[in-house]
């Protein structure tokens, strides 16, 4: 009876992980050109950066939903009998996104084509939270204190930052959340990596990858969803990058320098025997490569 009181005791006070899914969709209502709805086409979404495929079949009222997609680029093949293939490409899938797009079919044979390229629509029109999303292209581009991408969290509008940058490195990560919060500094934020919670000490950033491994960053300041239940202020989503068809790679070296250098024999000043991270600059060299493998 004390074994199993005890471990009831153990049971309720485990520890329970929250997730947040940073899993995007794809959905939307397949048509003729007078606008009626066609049940039974086969619609594959594919994502042309690792080439897996997702393949459903609209229901009656014509609309389809491919859940739980990962962040890339993609394309929809649209196919049903009496009606060309439809292909449209150049979407682009964001971290958490739900993206809708509406397919129009032209009656025809089923081995004609009908191409159309474009990106989805800016606005999300499946979702009322304020924040931004910051893409592969700027995380690589925009300059960042020691390479940690988790910085740009300061330039979105919403987010109370003080103007010192803080001392950043791996292993000392919970100090560039120290000074964010939400605008009136209500409540602790929310730190998530993959999917997972990333909450260090006092609702601050547990630990930060740097920006060569960042896929997005999305930052969200305001009107939450249910998933958002335990938080009132910022959160902070990053996802890491994942496999390509083309092998590629790169080499990062980091390395730290005195701002200040004094000769061991000359006397220290005021300035050289400053808090130490406020007397080094950070320094970096990155070289991609890349190649593609046909087989």
């Amino acid at each position: 009876m004390k074994f199993s009181t005890l471990a009831i005791f153990l049971l309720l006070g485990a520890v329970v992980t929250v997730a947040q899914e940073t899993r995007g969709d794809i959905s939307g209502t397949v048509t003729d050109p007078q606008g009626g709805l066609i049940g039974v086409a086969t619609v594959t979404v594919t994502n042309v950066d690792t080439n897996v495929k997702t393949q459903v079949v609209t229901g009656a009222n014509g609309f389809y939903l491919v859940p739980l997609l990962i962040t890339g680029n993609y394309q929809i093949v649209a196919e049903a009998v009496g009606f060309k293939r439809l292909v449209r490409s150049g979407l682009s899938l964001r971290l958490g996104q739900h993206m809708e797009i509406d397919l129009t079919m032209e009656v025809g044979a089923v081995s004609e084509s009908v191409t159309v390229s474009g990106a989805a629509p800016l606005l999300d029109a499946a979702s009322t939270r304020a924040g931004l999303n910051i893409q592969r292209q700027e995380v690589e581009s925009m300059p960042v204190f020691a390479d940690m991408a988790i910085l740009l969290t300061r330039f979105v509008s919403g987010v109370n930052a003080s103007q010192i940058v803080q001392y950043v490195n791996q292993g000392y990560a919970s100090r560039t959340s120290a000074d964010y919060s939400s605008v009136g500094a209500i409540g602790g934020s929310e730190w998530t990596l993959d999917g997972l919670t990333n909450n260090g000490y006092n609702r601050q950033l547990a630990t930060s990858p740097l920006g060569e491994i960042v896929e997005e960053l999305k930052v969200e300041t305001s009107v939450y969803d249910a998933s958002f239940g335990h938080s009132t202020g910022i959160s902070v989503t990053q996802m890491t990058r994942s496999g390509v068809n083309d092998p590629h790679g790169s080499a990062n070296w980091q390395y730290w320098r005195g701002r200040t250098t004094t000769p061991p024999s000359t006397p220290r000043t005021p300035l050289a025997t400053a808090h130490w991270p406020n007397n080094w600059l950070p320094h970096r060299f990155r070289q991609p490569a890349s190649a593609r493998v046909s087989i």
